[in-house]
């Protein structure tokens, strides 16, 4: 998640991609992912059939794929996105080179798309990423019935789930206008637009990359209000879920390491209700209606309980699971710039009724960009263990956390993980290896939390803000928060005054998880600012302290100059949104702060 958009790099002859871990922490590992970089070829007269990508540590060639291209009148590029697929595990380095060849080999595409049979009710396509197969509307001018952009999903043994429907009140449609925008090797890309009278649409873009076990799908609505009541219903008939699980949903596991995955404390699907965790929510239950008591939402202050990004449910008999997750939060825009938490009105939800889960999301205009996952449950069970793999932790590794090693995680809040907040294609981007030749904050600090640079560098790579972040993410109240991110004063500190004491890899890892950290600080990840005002105001300045730290220690960083005047942003912004206005209606006076402002 990226919100200036990357410069695009010059291509002469030949390209050398290299991708590094340079955390070398061994939670932090990255599966096969799709990652892409843009590249300037003006400088080079190339056409696309003459480019072979080579994965050097194997040497051979590798399927990539080009889009966005631009080209002269003659053929040749211009400019273009190129990706391919890797992985990244712990400490480790992977090599590519983009270079002009005669002949390069030729790929088939991972991707099949088949027309529906022409006696079917409702013409459309079905398109198989290798994983699974996804169903959605072809082309039509004044449907009789209106199917939602994913009509049903289909797994590798033939079985199919799920129906769908537009709810667009007595508004007519004209069209619904399917197109194939991107198609390669390695990913499809359809747009399916939905044109009602008024002038108001829904067009939304699915993204189908090979092997993978969720589908991308953008959402954009135009001209549409909360109270024209148009909504996206995926109902997913066939799949009879059994349990369900979100961040925190269950708050905690009860159980320890030697517990049988069967026997933790998962939400039944029907279960009423859900305990609470401290403030500053509270409990909630399930709605007369079936509806469940957590839905996907960008942010809620402390450990999310209700707005959660991500949402798992599985058959425990059919051993069949499927989710969602919110896979760009930067693309989650309702047009209100919420204020503390975000808006439940553009959320999407859950319901239960009668055997049947049901997913409601509103059309209201705005964007969305989730993630729709399908996979078997036996993918859960691997997820708990490797978070149950963690040695367990002396309290002082978990101070701002809950006093316990073990959460709930699913599958899906993995993917969350590795495909969003984590995502190598993002992470690839981000400068974590500070050079030798820039400077650094002479010593500030005369003391520090931590009595040597050996006891600094245990605990902070140990600290739960860390060890918590690969595991679990950023919602899961088991960690990775604001609250821990307190800890950043002294990890700045303890940097600044045992610098020159470190061994330099020592040195060069601990700069590299500072850096993330200040990457994600100054994302929308953690608590946002850009498209919301995440609160409380105390857990914005947890957060967002971190930049004007980051900036001091590595003033030459390419990102400094932003960290200072994003920081100085928050600062503006949490002034003048949670300092109250006079409401002589009740007779108060303005000026109260929401928190101590001074203190944050």
């Amino acid at each position: 998640m990226n919100f200036r958009k990357i410069q695009p790099t010059s291509f002469a002859n030949k390209h050398l991609f290299h991708i590094k871990d340079d955390l070398k922490h061994p939670y932090f590992w990255w599966p096969e992912t799709l990652v892409t970089y843009s590249l300037d070829f003006s400088a080079d007269q190339v056409k696309p059939d003459h480019l072979a990508l080579r994965n050097i540590a194997a040497d051979d060639e590798v399927p990539f794929q080009l889009s966005n291209v631009e080209l002269d009148p003659a053929g040749y590029l211009l400019s273009a996105d190129v990706s391919f697929l890797t992985d990244l595990g712990s400490g480790e380095e992977r090599r590519f080179e983009l270079a002009k060849v005669a002949a390069p080999r030729q790929f088939a595409s991972a991707i099949s798309v088949i027309p529906s049979d022409e006696r079917s009710d409702v013409p459309s396509l079905w398109i198989d990423n290798g994983n699974f197969a996804t169903q959605i509307p072809a082309s039509q001018i004044y449907p009789v019935t209106v199917p939602g952009p994913i009509m049903q999903a289909r797994t590798p043994d033939g079985i199919t789930y799920g129906q769908s429907r537009i709810v667009h009140g007595n508004t007519k449609i004209i069209e619904i206008v399917t197109e194939c925008r991107e198609s390669g090797p390695l990913f499809t890309v359809f747009s399916v637009k939905y044109m009602f009278e008024g002038g108001r649409t829904y067009e939304t873009m699915l993204k189908f990359v090979a092997r993978m076990e969720f589908i991308e799908l953008t959402e954009r609505m135009d001209n549409l209000a909360e109270n024209d009541g148009f909504h996206f219903n995926l109902y997913w008939s066939g799949l009879n879920p059994t349990h369900r699980h979100a961040p925190n949903n269950p708050p905690k596991l009860k159980g320890d390491a030697a517990t049988p995955y069967e026997e933790f404390n998962w939400d039944h699907i029907d279960q009423p209700h859900v305990g609470g965790i401290s403030h500053p929510v509270g409990m909630y239950s399930n709605c007369e209606d079936g509806k469940l008591p957590f839905w996907l939402a960008v942010y809620e202050p402390q450990g999310s309980l209700v707005r959660v990004n991500a949402a798992t449910f599985w058959n425990e008999r059919s051993g069949q699971s499927i989710g969602t997750f919110i896979l760009d939060e930067s693309e989650w825009d309702n047009g209100r710039y919420d204020l503390f938490s975000s808006w439940d009105g553009f959320a999407v939800s859950f319901s239960y009724n009668n055997g049947l889960l049901s997913w409601n999301y509103p059309l209201i205009s705005g964007t969305r960009t989730t993630a729709i996952a399908v996979y078997q449950h036996s993918r859960d069970k691997e997820a708990i263990e490797r978070v149950r793999a963690r040695p367990e932790l002396d309290s002082t590794l978990l101070a701002g956390s809950p006093a316990a090693n073990l959460q709930g995680a699913s599958h899906c809040t993995f993917l969350q993980n590795r495909y969003s907040l984590l995502s190598l294609n993002t992470i690839k981007d981000y400068v974590l290896d500070y050079p030798e030749n820039m400077r650094r904050a002479e010593a500030i600090f005369a003391d520090s939390p931590y009595a040597d640079a050996e006891s600094f560098e245990n605990y902070m790579m140990n600290y739960t803000l860390i060890s918590s972040l690969p595991l679990y993410g950023q919602r899961e109240n088991a960690g990775f928060s604001p609250v821990p991110y307190r800890r950043m004063s002294g990890f700045a500190a303890a940097y600044n005054r045992f610098r020159d004491t470190l061994p330099y890899e020592n040195r060069k890892r601990i700069e590299a998880m500072l850096l993330l950290l200040t990457y994600l600080a100054a994302s929308e990840y953690v608590v946002p600012l850009l498209s919301m005002h995440g609160g409380p105001p105390n857990l914005q300045g947890d957060v967002k302290r971190t930049l004007g730290y980051a900036a001091t220690l590595f003033p030459d960083h390419p990102e400094a100059s932003h960290w200072k005047n994003l920081f100085a942003k928050f600062v503006e912004t949490s002034l003048r949104l949670y300092t109250r206005p006079d409401l002589p209606g009740l007779r108060l006076t303005g000026g109260r702060w929401a928190e101590n402002l001074g203190t944050y």
